[in-house]
């Protein structure tokens, strides 16, 4: 029990920094409302599989980790890019401040399997589990540290979609657009970052 009190104790400020999937998540819950709320429990299943993977990896996934973290960053920055030439393109697009269309009658299970997808691809995400190995940070913690983490995941981000769907249910097709606009400008500046970050 301790442990996935740990693993949520360490997973709220690991969760709450507002990166590229938190800012997908709060344009989910503008575009679509609380029906976006499944894209929150993709993440958390892909932040599950990540922490996982960090106690299991544990020291050897570090030493594994260390040579290619430059080339992580890089791939990342790439990512990010693509990421935020996407939230452009949809700003430009003529649609309803709610979407009616087909995306808004996903399935769950395909909402929730695109955002695990993001997740697994999402170099913020990736890094700061590698970092967390790479500082010894999940030494010695038990299987129980992952549930913690999914149980922080589930609530961060859940939040991240419910505060989209307030603010997109006052907003005008324009300050949707807006919204969106600053959000790639927003990923376009972590892409920046992760690039420049010294390996």
């Amino acid at each position: 029990m301790n442990s996935v009190l740990l693993g949520f104790l360490s997973g709220i400020p690991l969760m709450i920094a507002i990166g590229p999937i938190g800012l997908l998540l709060v344009e989910t819950g503008v575009s679509h409302g609380t029906r976006g709320l499944p894209a929150a429990a993709g993440v958390a299943s892909a932040d599950l599989v990540l922490a996982t993977g960090s106690v299991v990896g544990g020291a050897g996934l570090a030493v594994a980790l260390r040579p290619i973290e430059g080339a992580l960053r890089l791939a990342g920055a790439a990512v990010l890019v693509w990421l935020a030439v996407g939230l452009a393109l949809k700003a430009l697009k003529e649609q309803p401040v709610r979407a009616q269309g087909p995306a808004a009658r996903d399935s769950g299970v395909r909402t929730i399997s695109r955002f695990f997808g993001l997740t697994m691809a999402n170099p913020a995400s990736i890094l700061a589990f590698v970092s967390l190995v790479l500082a010894g940070g999940v030494s010695g913690v038990s299987i129980g540290w992952p549930i913690g983490i999914l149980i922080a995941s589930v609530m961060v981000h859940s939040a991240f979609v419910l505060v989209g769907a307030g603010v997109g249910s006052r907003l005008d097709e324009r300050g949707v657009k807006a919204i969106r606009l600053l959000g790639a400008g927003a990923v376009l500046l972590l892409a920046l970052r992760f690039a420049l970050s010294p390996a």
